[in-house]
C-alpha cells in the first residue's frame, strides 16, 4: 500500500542574512521571540516581564504574509459576532493584541514501511461474526509533512490551519520583521522525532484501516518503522492572540498566507441564561396571542 503526499520543494541553496534586531525572553511564559521594534509585552500571554536574549536567524528560511491585518481582523469579528459569546472576546484590546508572528516548524520528508496487522470481523446475522486476519507491507511515502514547532500551541489546532504553500519559500531578511515577531524553537530533538513519528503514523494507520473492507477492525501488530528523510527548519506565518477569559487562555490563529483560522471560544453562561429568558418569553407570548386571537 502506498501514499505519497507531494506539496512542494524546499531550495536547499537559499541563504539568508544575520539578524540585527531585538530578541526578548518572557519571564512568566518562556516564550522568547524577536522583532526589529522595541516589545514591552509577551506576544503570547501579555505578561510585561521580559528579559533582552540573542537569537540568530541566519540561514532560517521563511514564508511570508500574504494576508493582512485588516484580514485577520475581520475574520476574527466575523467568528465572535455571536451575541452569546463574552465581552472580552470582542473588547478593542482583544481586537489589538492580535499580533503577525511567524512561527517555528519543521518541513519533513519520511518514509515509513513494513509489517502490519489488523483483526477484521464483520457481523453476518443470527448474533454470528466471521472474523479475519489481515496482513499488509506497507510502504508509505511523505514529501514536506509540516510539524509544530513550538510546545505552546497545541499539534492539532496547528495542523488545522496549516495548509501552506512552499514554493513561496524565501530566506531571512531584516524587513520580515518590521511589523512583526519571530517565535524561536524550543522542542528538544526527541519531542520533534516524536512529532514526527506519530503524524506520519497516524496518518498511515488511518489509510490501512480506511481500505480495510470490513465493518469491524482492530490494529493488532504494528511493526512499522519511521524513517526520516528530511528535516528543515521553516518559520510559518499566523495571525494570533490568546484571550483570558475565567483564568484559561482562548487562542485564536489564523494562517498569514492562506486565511485558514480557528478560535477557541466560551458562551457566556449569564448571557446563555438571558438569551433563554428572552426566547422562552418570545414564545409564550406569540402563543398567548395566537391562542386569545385564534
Amino acid at each position: 500500500m502506498n501514499d505519497t503526499n507531494n506539496i512542494g520543494i524546499v531550495d536547499d541553496s537559499i541563504k539568508s542574512t544575520a539578524f540585527s534586531g531585538n530578541t526578548y525572553t518572557c519571564n512568566t511564559c518562556k516564550c522568547v521571540f524577536s522583532t526589529n521594534v522595541t516589545a514591552t509585552r509577551c506576544i503570547m500571554c501579555n505578561s510585561t516581564s521580559l528579559n533582552n536574549n540573542e537569537v540568530t536567524l541566519a540561514n532560517a528560511n521563511f514564508i511570508p504574509f500574504s494576508r493582512t491585518i485588516s484580514n485577520a481582523l475581520e475574520d476574527y469579528k466575523y467568528k465572535t459576532k455571536n451575541i452569546l459569546i463574552p465581552k472580552v472576546f470582542k473588547d478593542k484590546k482583544t481586537l489589538r493584541n492580535i499580533k503577525k508572528v511567524y512561527l517555528p516548524a519543521y518541513l519533513v520528508d519520511a518514509n515509513v514501511k513494513g509489517p502490519i496487522k489488523f483483526f477484521g470481523a464483520d457481523k453476518i446475522g443470527n448474533g454470528e461474526v466471521r472474523k479475519y486476519e489481515l496482513e499488509y507491507d506497507s510502504n508509505f511515502d511523505f514529501n514536506n509533512v509540516l510539524i509544530n514547532g513550538y510546545s505552546k500551541i497545541k499539534d492539532d489546532i496547528f495542523n488545522n490551519i496549516c495548509n501552506y504553500q512552499y514554493d513561496k519559500i524565501i530566506p531571512f531578511n531584516d524587513t520580515l520583521l518590521n511589523d512583526s515577531y519571530s517565535i524561536s524553537y524550543d522542542l528538544v530533538p526527541l519531542e520533534v522525532s516524536n512529532k514526527i513519528n506519530n503524524r506520519v503514523m497516524r496518518h498511515c494507520l488511518n489509510e490501512i484501516r480506511g481500505n480495510i473492507p470490513h465493518s469491524l477492525k482492530k490494529l493488532h501488530k504494528n511493526e512499522m518503522d519511521v524513517q526520516i528523510n528530511n528535516n528543515n527548519k521553516l518559520y510559518v506565518p499566523v495571525y494570533i492572540t490568546n484571550i483570558r477569559y475565567k483564568g484559561k487562555n482562548h487562542i485564536y490563529i489564523m494562517n498569514g498566507q492562506t486565511g485558514n483560522s480557528h478560535i477557541e471560544l466560551e458562551y457566556s453562561i449569564v448571557s446563555i441564561i438571558i438569551f433563554s429568558i428572552v426566547l422562552f418569553a418570545i414564545i409564550f407570548t406569540c402563543a398567548f396571542l395566537f391562542a386569545y386571537f385564534f
